[in-house]
């Protein structure tokens, strides 16, 4: 196995240990939130936030929960919240009970906003433990033809963190492709971003990234980048977001002693529908465009879309479909274009 691939097992393995050791020991607030739902039963609990259209509580003794938004008639809690609304306003206070169906009110000192509960697409706790802040996926694939003798194992792993205003993630994929009679090729990833929210729908962001992909001549690319993001649609059910922003880079040939650095721009896509009926559905499809500022005409674009499927709570299975390209790939490069599709089984939490 690579050092490369070596070193970020351990590195995810103490993340992970280190959060489920820390959610073992840590002790939450009192359990006294109320959430009504459209039934009229109530359910005394902490209320976690809601995200993706699912709001995720933790009633007494029991683990996390996560209720659909459309089933919620009322929330009532005496800690706070930042709520974001689906015209972009940000609102922050407690939740008194506004004895009023599918009605919050948000109450700051004295200033009292009343929402309705269609309105709302994101609510994030701001006083519960920091561990439940962070979130974990980890998933697997392996295929292979006798016929043509190849196989392939690829793995993705990431955990994030969310918090009022500021969020981030590390991720990490690889893919070793086996083929008879000749040397195994790689392609890994390594990605970490940090976001902060500047409006309702606006954000800024910082990224730092490294490549290689044997097959398109890349021994190693590194890559830090800067830029701003828009959400041109924000529902419980709908994501759609724009951003751009500028790009540095260092690379390595696989091939050649060639180093080479470059100044490229950035415009990407993001939509992303979520599917709540059982069994859940997430479908998203992204589309990045980098041009060259410092070598022109080279141009680059990386193509992702993914739709997961849960199997059973916390277990999933996933479909994805990738596409890079680079006009002007180091010395060495088989191809152009790098593509593939690729199905796993994964976990998260």
């Amino acid at each position: 196995m690579p050092a490369l691939l070596k070193v970020l097992l351990k590195v995810l393995l103490t993340v992970f240990l280190m959060l489920t050791s820390c959610n073992a020991l840590a002790a939450s607030r009192p359990k006294i939130d109320v959430v009504t739902l459209n039934n009229g039963d109530r359910l005394t609990c902490e209320i976690l936030g809601l995200n993706r259209g699912k709001l995720s509580v933790k009633p007494s003794g029991m683990g996390t929960v996560d209720i659909e938004w459309n089933r919620i008639s009322r929330l009532e809690s005496s800690f706070w919240y930042l709520l974001q609304l689906n015209t972009g306003v940000l609102v922050y206070g407690q939740m008194p009970d506004s004895e009023q169906d599918h009605t919050l009110l948000v109450v700051f000192k004295d200033k009292i906003t009343e929402v309705k509960v269609w309105e709302v697409v994101e609510i994030t706790a701001i006083r519960y433990n920091w561990t439940d802040k962070f979130s974990l996926s980890l998933a697997l694939g392996f295929n292979a033809t006798r016929s043509s003798g190849v196989s392939q194992f690829n793995v993705d792993a990431s955990t994030a963190y969310q918090g009022r205003i500021h969020s981030g993630s590390l991720s990490w994929d690889s893919m070793v492709t086996h083929q008879s009679n000749d040397d195994a090729t790689e392609r890994h990833n390594v990605a970490l971003q940090y976001q902060r929210l500047v409006s309702g729908d606006w954000w800024g962001y910082l990224t730092a990234q490294g490549d290689s992909n044997e097959e398109m001549g890349l021994k190693l690319r590194i890559l830090g980048g800067a830029g701003l993001g828009y959400y041109l649609k924000k529902t419980n059910t709908t994501q759609f977001a724009v951003g751009g922003g500028l790009n540095t880079t260092r690379e390595w040939a696989s091939s050649e002693e060639v180093i080479e650095s470059n100044l490229e721009g950035k415009i990407y896509l993001e939509y992303s529908i979520f599917i709540f009926d059982t069994p859940e559905t997430d479908l998203t499809i992204s589309l990045a465009g980098m041009p060259s500022i410092t070598h022109t005409p080279r141009f680059r674009y990386d193509i992702n879309a993914a739709i997961t499927q849960e199997i059973f709570k916390d277990f999933f299975v996933t479909l994805k479909y990738f596409e890079n390209y680079d006009s002007d790939p180091p010395p060495g490069a088989n191809i152009q274009t790098d593509r593939g599709v690729v199905f796993q089984i994964g976990w998260s939490k």
